[in-house]
């Protein structure tokens, strides 16, 4: 990366940290902090490290989408706070979020999980396992 396009991706990051921070007071809706990502996804700064920090972009009809982003446990990725979780429920609820609010705020696609795919087939999982059981419980019950 050259300088001055480093320079301009280092002002493009100040910019939209501090167009996040307007969104938190209130003072600038969440759906423009949304639509200038989309803008930045279009532009050369995105290609040139943006799109580390908010994720590979993707395109659905006119809509474009900040893709959910898995570590190699398969955790999902937290754009509140950085970290990798496999339920969002909790930095969610710290951060004052609904699922909606932080679809919205980070640019994900309105059916976007809250949960990890590993974590989600866990829990499957240990339904089918239980449901399995009773079904059992009830088969022999009815035997006897």
């Amino acid at each position: 990366m050259s300088g001055k396009t480093a320079d301009c991706a280092r002002v493009a990051r100040a910019f939209l940290f501090h167009i996040e921070e307007m969104v938190d007071c209130g003072f600038i809706d969440s759906q423009f902090l949304a639509e200038i990502k989309r803008l930045i996804a279009k532009s050369e700064l995105h290609r040139l490290g943006l799109r580390e920090e908010y994720g590979e972009i993707k395109k659905e009809g006119e809509k474009m989408y900040v893709e959910t982003q898995y570590d190699e446990e398969g955790k999902i990725y937290c754009h509140t706070d950085g970290k990798y979780y496999h339920m969002l429920k909790s930095p969610l609820k710290a951060a004052n979020l609904t699922p909606e609010q932080y679809r919205a705020k980070y640019g994900l696609h309105p059916d976007s999980p809250m949960v990890s795919p590993t974590h989600s087939a866990k829990r499957s999982r240990m339904a089918k396992e239980q449901m399995s059981k009773i079904q059992t419980q009830e088969r022999e019950n009815k035997d006897e």
